[in-house]
């Protein structure tokens, strides 16, 4: 026997610096998360007969490149996670050559969508030193590197997120090519994104790592190749009849090697999208090639039913349902004790259609004696063709033996036309004779349904509606099951919802499975229901309103019939013609209805049910038409003078309406009707409304405030004043274009706004002014005149009480005054705010020297103070 071992490997990532020729391959992977987080995976293979352990990588530092320019974008780094044992077809032939063990590497990252955005795409590869130093085919393999590389596209195009995974790549093969004979491998790889997919022979990239320099600074494409032994090249990567080869679209490898040894080839999936290529994935191969012992062939054998004779391949066997469903089936082998396996494969049908009866497996001539081992293959009795030839392989195998030899098999291909074992339907029953029933509210329907099946099939009994749900109404018929009988009882409690359709039909139905397929058998059930319906149920009648009104009422005769007490509901329909009806707003359930305001053409009619069960009337239909309102009037105030009459104006907007005016804006008086309102006199600013009636009475909408705008009073003759006997004041006129005093005493010029007024007495002026509208206004203003001061200069401090105190005449029209006394040196004696007690020629209590002192009176207005000596005589 000959067992094959493929090994293929992509490896991406070495970051420590140890030389070994460990590396017997592996793959890297790109893994699509979710958004825009990604798992980079590598799988390393490490050949644990030739290489040390110090060579495991703890971390191996992958860098990602934008391959426009080859520019480095980032590193990442990816630490072991997982190491296990490869295990082989046959361990006895492989251990002294070869064990491997599978080392897990992988990091999730994040591929920023604002970096990773170039439209030629990105890769990432790693290199490493070095080889296996048993391979064959090139130039001095321990001193030979490998470069690991895998190409991927942006993760944005045309401003939208462009989500790709990489091509999984089928996992290495566990059996190794014997020397001469034909070899193949389905290296065909899964892509999550269903892209198209590639493949093509590709010479193993070296890069630049050397055993002094194992693990060099990361550096961009290209990289160099690796260096063929002679008679080697892309072409001829492992030679023979024919060379090592792979299918563009299905990723087989074949291979009829000519010469042992241990051989590297590379392979390249590359994926595509719409037409596009946007990535692909790199990987190296080791195949393993021996000089195997020979094996002989397995044979097998089978008879039909009731034959003595082989079968012969081509020749259709035909299996009728009521046949022998069983073949014998014979395998044997040419070498002594020599394992055998025994198995079916259907080739176009499903394969679940039969089974072997006995042995499929054991060591055919033990100990040396000739023999063939013996079995069934049994049919089953669903399995139908249906006229067409099935195709059936009945494949014997054998392991080689111990000298690790190449496996073989031998195939016998069955072709039969087989019918099913026949089945009988199931049958029906019911344990009523009536297949229509009349019924009321209040009845009860009631009976069992029986199916039985001769075959002793599973058989179950159900029920439908035609036209209708059985579970909306008052129905209990539980659906049941039983090997080859089933009953269950039927109930129907007819209730106002079973009487609102006049006829239902029910259907029983009893299924029975044979061969996967249901046979049913069914029975119909006719229940008709009965109602006393209402009649005599019209409304009336048509109207006209105005958008926005209510209609009058809609009144309704009395109905007839029905089996109780009445029950109203008034519908609306609002569709341009009456279309589908809801429940009208308001009071909807008397026997009248007043519509609520309306503001389209409206439908009404009116439901009439009596009791529970009772059939609705429905009415006929009624319209009540709404008729536009005439467009708001257009309007110009006015502005007038306080005292006089205002004229106002306003136009309708539509043709045949008229124009009518109020003092309100709702309710209130009508005033006028027309286009021009004369108010009454008006004294202050006053609003009036307008509204617009047509040929219908329909009103505008809310009315139109138009305003009579009084001018406000605008003379303004200024602040009253006060002067001193002898003295002026300047007036100050405002707020009109003209301007006249009364009376014109004491006036510089009556007709000036400012005249200057010397009255001798105090006086009261009238000021008239006359506005730019012509309107006319008065104000007053009051001056009054105060006599001057005239105070004594002289004190007799005698106490003959004449002139003991400083009399000061008219001092009494100056509340306001402040009284001050100083010495000629100017020390102040004496202080008064008004002048309510006089001074007496003292200070602090004590009589003054005769001397002449100086006073100071402030009037408390806007006058000079006044101010003189006093003489204090003793």
């Amino acid at each position: 026997m000959k067992v094959r071992l493929l090994l293929l490997l992509l490896v991406l990532c070495f970051c420590r610096p140890a030389a070994a020729t460990h590396i017997v391959g592996g793959e890297m992977e790109l893994r699509h998360i979710d958004g825009y987080n990604y798992r980079l995976v590598l799988n390393l293979y490490f050949d644990q007969i030739n290489g040390s352990p110090g060579a495991k990588d703890p971390v191996n530092y992958i860098t990602i490149f934008e391959k426009g320019t080859n520019k480095a974008v980032t590193t990442v780094s990816l630490p072991i996670r997982e190491e296990k044992q490869l295990s082989y077809t046959n361990i006895n032939c492989t251990t002294g050559e070869l064990k491997t063990s599978l080392i897990l590497y992988y990091e999730d990252i994040y591929l920023n969508p604002a970096v990773y955005t170039h439209a030629a795409g990105y890769y990432a590869s790693w290199e490493r030193c070095c080889r296996n130093n048993t391979v064959s085919n090139i130039v001095s393999p321990q001193d030979a590197g490998i470069t690991f590389y895998v190409e991927f596209p942006a993760v944005v195009k045309n401003g939208s997120a462009f989500v790709n995974s990489s091509p999984r790549l089928s996992p290495p093969p566990t059996d190794y090519a014997c020397q001469g004979e034909l070899f193949s491998y389905n290296f065909s790889s899964t892509d999550a994104d269903g892209d198209e997919l590639v493949y093509d022979l590709v010479t193993p990239l070296n890069g630049y790592s050397t055993p002094g320099v194992p693990a060099p600074p990361a550096s961009s494409a290209p990289y160099p190749e690796i260096n063929w032994q002679a008679g080697h090249d892309v072409n001829n990567q492992i030679r023979g009849s024919p060379a090592v080869r792979i299918d563009r679209n299905t990723g087989m490898l074949v291979v009829n090697p000519t010469y042992v040894g241990l051989f590297v080839f590379g392979v390249r999936c590359q994926e595509f999208r719409d037409g596009v290529k946007i990535g692909e994935v790199r990987r190296d191969f080791q195949l393993l090639v021996k000089d195997c012992p020979r094996n002989e062939n397995p044979e097998v054998f089978a008879q039909p039913p009731g034959s003595t004779n082989y079968y012969s391949e081509g020749q259709p066997i035909q299996i009728n349902g009521t046949d022998p469903r069983c073949l014998n089936v014979f395998f044997t082998d040419g070498d002594n004790d020599e394992p055998l396996t025994l198995s079916a494969k259907a080739v176009n049908f499903d394969g679940n259609g039969f089974s072997f009866t006995g042995l499929t497996s054991g060591v055919a001539n033990a100990g040396g004696i000739k023999g063939m081992l013996e079995t069934s293959i049994c049919f089953d009795p669903c399995l139908d063709s249906e006229g067409k030839v099935y195709l059936l392989d009945l494949i014997v195998s054998d392991d080689g033996d111990q000298g690790c030899s190449l496996p073989r098999q031998d195939t016998l291909r069955l072709s039969f036309v087989i019918a099913p074992t026949p089945d009988q339907p199931p049958a029906i029953s019911l344990s009523t004779p009536n297949r229509v029933f009349e019924v009321v509210e209040g009845d009860v329907i009631s009976f069992d349904v029986t199916g039985t099946d001769p075959d002793q099939d599973n058989v179950t009994v159900s029920a439908t509606g035609k036209g209708f749900d059985l579970g909306t109404q008052q129905i209990t018929f539980p659906a049941n099951s039983g090997t080859g009988q089933a009953t269950s009882s039927f109930n129907w409690q007819i209730d106002c919802a079973a009487l609102q359709q006049a006829v239902y039909q029910l259907e029983f139905t009893v299924t029975s499975i044979s061969c996967g397929k249901p046979i049913t058998t069914t029975e119909t059930v006719e229940v008709r229901t009965k109602q006393d319906k209402i009649s005599n149920n019209r409304v009336s009648q048509d109207q006209t309103v105005c958008y926005g009104t209510s209609a009058a009422a809609i009144t309704g005769t009395t109905p007839t019939g029905g089996p109780g007490t009445y029950t109203y509901l008034w519908e609306m329909s609002t569709a341009d013609a009456p279309g589908v009806f809801a429940a009208a707003p308001g009071n909807n359930s008397l026997p009248d209805y007043t519509p609520t305001a309306l503001t389209q053409n409206c439908w009404f009619r009116r439901k009439v049910t009596a009791g529970a069960c009772s059939e609705a009337s429905v009415s006929n239909e009624i319209k009540v038409t709404v008729m536009p309102l005439p467009l708001a009037p257009s309007f110009t105030g006015t502005t007038t003078c306080s005292g006089e009459t205002a004229t106002l104006t306003a136009a309708a907007t539509d043709a045949d309406t008229i124009l009518e005016w109020y003092d309100q804006p709702t309710g209130g008086n009508l005033l006028h009707e027309g286009t021009t309102y004369q108010t009454m006199t008006v004294s202050t600013t006053t609003h009036y409304y307008v509204q617009a009636v047509n040929s219908n009475g329909c009103v505008s909408g809310a009315r139109a405030k138009v305003t009579a705008e009084v001018l406000d009073a605008a003379a303004d003759a200024g602040e009253d004043l006060t002067i001193i006997e002898g003295g002026s004041a300047g007036l100050r006129g405002k707020g009109g274009e003209t301007y006249s005093w009364s009376p014109a005493t004491g006036l510089s010029d009556p007709n000036d706004a400012k005249p200057l007024a010397t009255p001798t007495e105090t006086i009261t002026y009238t000021l008239t002014v006359t506005t730019k509208n012509g309107c006319t206004y008065t104000d007053e203003l009051t001056i009054t005149v105060l006599p001057r001061l005239d105070p004594t200069n002289t004190i007799t401090m005698n106490g003959d009480n004449i002139n003991d105190n400083w009399h000061i005449r008219n001092i009494e029209y100056y509340p306001d005054c402040r009284v001050q006394v100083f010495t000629r040196w100017g020390a102040q004696i004496f202080d008064s705010k008004g002048y309510q007690e006089p001074w007496d020629g003292t200070h602090n209590g004590k009589p003054l020297p005769m001397a002449a002192y100086y006073y100071n009176i402030d009037l408390g207005m806007k006058e000079k103070p006044i101010s003189g000596s006093i003489t204090l005589i003793k």
